[in-house]
């Protein structure tokens, strides 16, 4: 039984660390995504965008350097920007029942892996 709650903690100790990484990148993840998508047209040039990062890259150009990061931009748009808020709204809301009620046995489990995104859980809004 002891071994059961040791491994629990460092399971629920590994889950908050983790997720408090997620939350510090997170800002700065979504921000480099999206300067991929930062392309402007310069006066005196032919009808092109450049990126705004490197302005010898040319902006939506087929089979391009930028394409390529395009490619991978639109990805992490939906892996990281959309998929990180989803991911953590499903985890709250399948575990809702769980969050407020002490008499339940994963109270204080999910108490302790989910730390301040717990806290600010409130019944009201679900």
């Amino acid at each position: 039984m002891q071994k059961n709650r040791i491994r629990a903690n460092r399971q629920g100790l590994a889950f908050k660390t983790l997720l408090t990484i997620i939350m510090l990148l997170y800002p700065g993840l979504g921000t480099r995504i999206f300067n991929i998508f930062r392309c402007k047209e310069i006066d005196g040039l032919p009808d092109q965008h450049w990126f705004q990062d490197d302005l010898t890259m040319a902006c939506y150009v087929p089979n391009s350097k930028h394409d390529n990061y395009l490619q991978v931009a639109l990805v992490s748009v939906i892996v990281i920007v959309i998929g990180t808020p989803f991911s953590i709204g499903m985890l709250l809301f399948y575990n809702r029942k769980d969050l407020h009620d002490e008499e339940s046995t994963n109270h204080l489990d999910l108490q302790y892996r989910l730390g301040d995104l717990y806290r600010q859980y409130e019944d009201d809004f679900w």
